[in-house]
């Protein structure tokens, strides 16, 4: 069985708030664009040994999307915006 972190209402509003102000923005970016990528997106930093995190949103620049190729299923590199949500029962 696996451990499922069930968030609360506030957690799941305020991520929902975060991503159409985000995706508002970065419509009004000029091309190339990036990416928004969400939901425990996982994004490997480089560094000795590389570090591997999941995050709720992020923002990775065209030079960065320009790296990954079609297999990527997480992001190598380092996004310009990194966002978690921590909700009341995150310690």
């Amino acid at each position: 069985e696996q451990d499922v972190t069930i968030r609360n209402r506030q957690h799941s509003k305020t991520l929902m708030y975060l991503a159409g102000n985000l995706y508002n923005w970065w419509l009004a970016l000029p091309e190339p664009r990036g990416e928004l990528i969400g939901g425990e997106a996982g994004i490997r930093l480089p560094g000795d040994p590389d570090t591997t995190v999941g995050v709720d949103a992020a923002y990775v620049p065209p030079d960065v999307v320009v790296r990954q190729t079609g297999e990527s299923t997480i992001v190598e590199g380092v996004p310009t915006l990194a966002v978690e949500t921590l909700s009341p029962s995150d310690t």
